[in-house]
């Protein structure tokens, strides 16, 4: 096969293939970059880090220091889309705060109540929820698949 990698032209069909190949197999948004002439893929679906003072908290399971610290923070929407994974969250003062997008595969959510919280998008594979309070437009079932398959949930 020769090389094509000099030629900008092809380079662009293959990234425009290479795009609707992938978001026929994969439906996340995807995007493409070129870097230094290689071919890079980054799918935005993926669990992402944060560097705000909350999230370290939380990830680090600092939960009475997240809960002092949150009462002077008014941007709720700093944990949106963020990996929970593993955590265990009990006691986390989480009302009002924008979850959305979030991961929780394996986090221990046992006691919250986030019946302020948004958590469309989220995901709870294989969380502990027992006593948790989730907001009434979640049903049961929704809740159920995504404790079992890892389906993001959506409302009603």
């Amino acid at each position: 096969m020769p090389d094509i990698s000099g030629c900008a032209e092809c380079v662009g069909l293959l990234i425009i293939m290479r795009h609707i190949l992938f978001k026929v197999r994969y439906p996340a948004t995807v995007l493409f970059q070129m870097k230094q002439g290689d071919l890079m893929m980054e799918n935005d679906s993926q669990p992402k880090n944060s560097a705000h003072p909350l999230y370290m908290l939380l990830h680090s399971e600092e939960i009475e220091d997240f809960n002092t610290q949150r009462e002077a923070h008014d941007d709720f929407s700093v944990l949106k889309g963020l990996d929970f994974r593993g955590l265990d969250l009990r006691g986390a003062e989480l009302t009002g705060f924008d979850l959305s997008d979030g991961y929780f595969r394996q986090t221990d959510l046992r006691g919250l109540d986030l019946r302020t919280c948004n958590l469309e998008g989220a995901s709870l594979r294989s969380a502990k929820i027992s006593g948790t309070y989730f907001p009434d437009e979640l049903s049961p079932d929704e809740i159920l698949m995504s404790l079992n398959h890892g389906t993001r949930l959506r409302y009603r």
